[in-house]
């Protein structure tokens, strides 16, 4: 109650977001319209109109200006409210998450449920709709044919390679679908028979077909509304070459780990390190989600190249645009900047999205410590060794998706870029 009462007065808070995405950045506006601007309110800001002039203007070219950009002037952008709501709660969600880690290891006696979990699973929920929700303007018209037919393909993609990656999964990495199915069914049937239920049902056939047909459909619908704000990642992440040498070898290490990530999955490699001593079966999954943790840190930290990187746009198409008329080229330069905040979500979500993840499965492993010998329906549907390969598969399914689709996407840029 106290966290919900405090993110109640902060859920609005514009400085978080200017902080990681908007401080710094400038966009790009035709000079005339900016002139037109200028010299309406001219009596109220003479001497910020001079120091911008001096400093916003595009060398060489007097057709753009460029201007800052704030929380304050995206205000009316779509998506504005929406961008500001996710970071501030997926940021409280991870706060909540440290206080209550912090809690259970001051405190590893106490058998309490790891209540961040419900503050963690409301961020990823909240991550999910608002992805979907832009996945789904981006196709709702009826000239978007093509990119309809498009996702569509990528939803049965996503699918079969979900399945097929389901069926052989505990062969080629650490989830062993199999023993928690087992262990959740041997579960539910023992509450069941102590509860006077066991003769109503009957748990002879244990496979975990069903489990794993619904989460490949989950993977599938989450995987696609995540295709085309991946795409235009790796579009941003190739062109964006107007950094120093360090920043853009940042970049590539950025877009790499999440397969590195992926490695760490791996059972040949899970199981050398672990049979060689090298690292325990615990500081194994710490390290994973340590490396999770890292990446999405790094991710944060390179938006606004990314985000300048979109921004740039009318500067480096400006040469089509002088041959249209000069509402069309305004309508379409003032076009990055209306787009700033969809832009900033689909580059920022699916990075929340694994961190999340990854915060569940660890809360999870938090609840498993806190189990008792007394049953209850709670505890079956959340035994860890049911919830573990779920949100592992959930996990490596978010980080392999953000590396291919890049990949796919960098292959297109260079092939019909």
């Amino acid at each position: 109650m106290i966290a919900a009462v405090i993110f109640n007065k902060t859920a609005q808070c514009h400085f978080l977001c200017d902080l990681l995405f908007f401080k710094g950045l400038g966009y790009f506006v035709l000079e005339s319209s900016v002139l037109s601007e200028l010299n309406a309110c001219e009596s109220e800001n003479k001497r910020r109109r001079k120091k911008e002039k001096d400093f916003l203007r595009i060398g060489g070219n007097d057709r753009l200006v460029k201007l800052p950009l704030s929380c304050d002037a995206l205000q009316r952008v779509p998506f504005f409210d929406s961008l500001i709501l996710v970071v501030n709660y997926s940021f409280f969600a991870f706060f909540v998450f440290l206080i209550s880690d912090a809690f259970c290891l001051l405190f590893p006696e106490s058998k309490a449920v790891n209540t961040s979990a419900i503050w963690v699973v409301g961020a990823l929920i909240l991550q999910i709709h608002i992805i979907t929700k832009i996945s789904l303007q981006k196709i709702a018209a009826s000239e978007l044919l093509t990119e309809r037919n498009t996702l569509l393909c990528a939803s049965a993609l996503f699918f079969l390679l979900a399945i097929t990656f389901c069926a052989f999964s505990d062969q080629i990495v650490d989830l062993n679908f199999d023993r928690g199915y087992s262990q959740f069914v041997v579960s539910l049937d023992h509450f069941l028979l102590a509860n006077g239920f066991g003769h109503l049902f009957s748990f002879d056939f244990h496979s975990p077909l069903m489990l794993m047909l619904s989460l490949s459909l989950l993977y599938a619908l989450v995987a696609s509304a995540m295709f085309f704000p991946l795409l235009q990642f790796s579009s941003l992440y190739f062109h964006s070459v107007e950094c120093s040498v360090s920043f853009r070898f940042l970049l590539h290490f950025v877009f790499f780990a999440p397969f590195l990530i992926v490695l760490l999955f791996l059972r040949p490699i899970s199981d050398h390190l672990i049979e060689n001593d090298f690292l325990s079966f615990a500081q194994l999954r710490m390290l994973r989600f340590v490396s999770v943790l890292f990446w999405v840190i790094l991710r944060i930290a390179t938006a606004k190249v990314i985000l300048q990187t979109f921004l740039n746009r009318p500067k480096m198409q400006m040469t089509d645009y002088g041959k249209e008329s000069k509402e069309n080229s305004q309508k379409k330069v003032a076009f990055f900047a209306s787009y700033v905040c969809v832009t900033s979500l689909q580059y920022i979500l699916p990075v929340l999205a694994t961190l999340s993840t990854a915060l569940l499965l660890k809360c999870f492993d938090r609840f498993a410590n806190g189990e008792t010998e007394h049953q209850t329906i709670q505890s079956v549907i959340l035994n860890y060794k049911l919830q573990e390969p779920i949100w592992n598969f959930s996990l490596i399914s978010l980080l392999s998706t953000q590396f291919f689709v890049g990949l796919i996407g960098i292959f297109g840029e260079r092939s019909f870029g």
